[in-house]
């Protein structure tokens, strides 16, 4: 796997080994970013179970400040760990390894980008949207990208979230959520 642009484009990243974690493609990654934007002036993000970091690490090469990289898996914190070490970006970086659930608790400080990608079969988005709300873990303005599978249904509070694209990739699908003001 490859950062797809910024301060590291074209640095190689490594993935868990196993078949726990689903690394989110090229592809993908490079559209996902060309909605939100494609660089950033600084801020905060949250990578939520970050499997390989791949879209954390995309966040930090284009620009974010400081990314927290949440995964419960110690397989997966480890290679997340390490692939920030190899491309010598630790010090941008908090790595957590914990549920879901711990690790938003424990935050203090809200983010400005959110990427979440838990297991497709736990259809944890909904939970984890309301618990990001609650704990006023998300500035106004801040995207949120979910990924699940193609087909599935984003339940979200319209009162908080606004959906701002829906789209299919093979057997996923990305939404990118803005909070409202």
């Amino acid at each position: 796997m490859r950062i797809i642009s910024g301060i590291l484009g074209g640095r190689v990243f490594t993935a868990p080994t196993g078949s726990e974690t689903r690394p989110t493609h090229d592809r993908v990654r490079e559209a996902v970013f060309s909605m939100i934007g494609p660089y950033f002036n600084g801020g905060r993000a949250l990578d939520l179970f970050a499997g390989s970091g791949a879209m954390g690490l995309e966040a930090v090469s284009r620009g974010i400040d400081h990314c927290v990289f949440c995964d419960h898996s110690r397989a997966a914190s480890r290679v997340v760990s390490e692939n920030l070490r190899k491309l010598g970006i630790l010090s941008k970086a908090t790595v957590l390894q914990s549920d879901w659930e711990k690790c938003l608790s424990s935050q203090k400080e809200a983010f400005d980008i959110v990427f979440l990608d838990p297991p497709y079969d736990l259809h944890l988005l909904p939970a984890v949207l309301k618990k990001l709300s609650e704990l006023w873990l998300i500035q106004p303005g801040a995207r949120i990208v979910c990924e699940m599978k193609a087909g599935d249904t984003l339940e979200y509070d319209e009162n908080v979230y606004h959906l701002d694209t829906l789209r299919k990739y093979g057997l996923a699908q990305i939404a990118v959520l803005t909070v409202r003001n």
